[in-house]
């Protein structure tokens, strides 16, 4: 119940979407939105009537728009003067020295048997050339450390990682065995995941991955003439049919697994396509991630790899919108939904600057992202450390560097608390790079910023006309906005 003489404001986030006479309105900063599905003018010819100190409930004679401001003020699209703090956002999702979920990257080897063409790991940062491996002392010590920081009840993601971690599966059968029957103090738990391109298959990987309940995650660029000329053998050879045939026996046993395409200029126009091979091949999600333009060497990749974002975007919505797969097998849109649900609040894009995504490599070094492994000083410290990590100055400075209210083109967009101003890769080790361009920086900024203006609002139509259809349904006899 509204309080007769109580003032509300319209907010300074509002948003509104229209369609012919449909319209959805929301606070960006905390989305509830309120979805019309006809009488958008009069909608719209009440805002612009509420004057900047507000309107009251007692102001209002007519019962419709009295129902029209209570609707308003439960959608947050009105506020009262103690919800007017509400304009700035205080949900950053800060994690503190206890996280509740780290999700530990072990990087079993810091070599691959593909030559991927875009390949991340650098020649000198990951010491490729030296086929390093992990050890057994460096493994073991890593899982305790983040055990001992993760909080009471918390979970520990195992990512078994690279170069390519099947390289060096002995060593993840070891932890398996060690961790995987093991009840741990606090209630903590640990939960398995193979990153791998699975061009490689050791004998008893299938008992091992039913055994520990592995989840799995490969990647399949797209049909076979896309996929081998991005991810060729290390000699030179293709390596789809032999992917295909590992994939085939994941299947043959039931494992669920999903498949990733990195997206690039040769393969941008075909993400529809990938999308349904992803789901042929027998995929759960078909992830589409768009090149990092850097290497863990700094080093810019050439333009000439880049897919236009406005292509990706592009193909983003009409597979989504063909419903090439369910909107819940489509990554990032599945990721969008989630992020949506739970209101837009983040600050950050990723774990990384709260140290959540640790990534520890063969000598025991831990740095806050896989893509910052051998850069010094974005070295977050050792497994030998006895300090406490979560008071590093480092995660500190990329806080500030990443956070959004620290970004130049993000103050007032309405979708800034939905993808968080994208990954912080690019600000982190573009911004200032000297190699790196103008069209380079440009790109950075429009491969997360034209999705997310794009694909959200559909979300959004989405949702709030099938939440209309059910309040119908479900209330047939009463009136329904």
């Amino acid at each position: 119940m509204l309080i007769q003489s109580e003032k509300y404001r319209l907010s300074k986030a509002l948003v509104s979407l229209k369609k012919e006479e449909e319209a959805i309105f929301f606070d960006y900063n905390f989305p509830n939105p309120l979805y019309f599905s006809r009488g958008k003018q009069i909608v719209e010819e009440f805002l612009a009537k509420i004057p900047p100190d507000g309107i009251s409930f007692g102001e209002i004679l007519n019962p419709d728009y009295q129902i029209l401001l209570e609707l308003l003020v439960q959608h947050g699209i009105l506020l009262s003067g103690e919800n007017l703090s509400r304009q700035t956002k205080s949900c950053s999702h800060e994690c503190g020295s206890s996280p509740g979920e780290i999700n530990c990257y072990l990087l079993l080897s810091q070599y691959c048997n593909l030559a991927c063409v875009y390949c991340f790991n650098g020649d000198e940062s990951y010491s490729r050339m030296e086929k390093k491996i992990m050890t057994q002392e460096i493994a073991f010590q890593s899982v305790e450390l983040f055990l001992k920081h993760l909080a009471p009840q918390g979970h520990l993601n195992l990512i078994f990682f690279g170069g390519e971690p099947l390289l060096n599966w002995d060593l993840a059968r070891l932890l398996l065995k060690h961790y995987g029957n093991k009840e741990l103090p606090d209630g903590k738990k640990i939960h398995f995941h193979l990153t791998s391109n699975l061009l490689v298959f050791p004998d008893g990987l299938v008992e091992d991955i039913k055994r520990y309940d592995i989840t799995i995650l490969c990647d399949v660029d797209g049909p076979a003439s896309l996929h081998n000329q991005t991810r060729p053998c290390a000699g030179g050879f293709p390596s789809y049919d032999r992917i295909c045939r590992n994939l085939e026996v994941l299947q043959k046993n039931a494992i669920p697994y999903s498949l990733r395409a990195t997206i690039t200029k040769s393969n941008v126009h075909a993400i529809e396509e990938i999308v349904a091979h992803h789901i042929a091949l027998g995929s759960n999600v078909s992830s589409l991630v768009a090149i990092n333009p850097i290497t863990s060497d700094e080093t810019v990749l050439p333009v000439s790899m880049l897919p236009d974002p406005k292509d990706f975007t592009k193909g983003l919505l009409q597979a989504y919108q063909k419903k090439i797969a369910p909107a819940n097998q489509i990554f990032p849109i599945n990721q969008m939904m989630e992020t949506f649900k739970i209101g837009g609040t983040m600050q950050f894009p990723c774990g990384a600057p709260q140290g959540t995504t640790p990534t520890v490599d063969v000598n025991g070094d831990i740095y806050p992202c896989i893509y910052f492994v051998g850069i010094s000083r974005l070295k977050w410290g050792t497994i030998y450390d006895t300090g406490n990590l979560y008071q590093s100055p480092l995660l500190g400075s990329l806080k500030s560097e990443t956070s959004l209210s620290n970004q130049e083109n993000c103050p007032t967009c309405p979708w800034k608390y939905f993808c968080g101003g994208g990954c912080p890769v690019k600000r982190v080790l573009i911004q200032a790079n000297p190699q790196a361009s103008e069209e380079i920086k440009r790109y950075c900024h429009e491969i997360t910023c034209l999705p997310s203006k794009v694909i959200f609002p559909e979300l959004i139509w989405e949702f709030s006309r099938s939440q209309h259809k059910k309040n119908i349904q479900n209330a047939p006899h009463e009136i329904c906005h």
